[in-house]
């Protein structure tokens, strides 16, 4: 397998990982949920949510990955 073919297997490895992450937080299977220490709640999914998909969109731009 030559160098090139190998990256382009790695970057599209990458984006299915990530895919995967992002729909688990979507889907609500996955939460970034914590509590403070005088007991409030804090739910950061939606923040969270925004980086895979800035992730998955550098990825894409790094090489000819669709």
């Amino acid at each position: 397998m030559d160098k090139d073919n190998d990256h382009q297997l790695w970057i599209t490895a990458q984006i299915a990982l990530v895919e995967t992450l992002l729909a688990d937080y979507q889907g609500g299977h996955r939460k970034a949920c914590y509590t403070l220490a005088d007991g409030s709640h804090v739910d950061e999914t939606a923040q969270v949510i925004g980086q895979p998909q800035s992730d998955i969109a550098r990825l894409r731009s790094s090489g000819s990955v669709r």
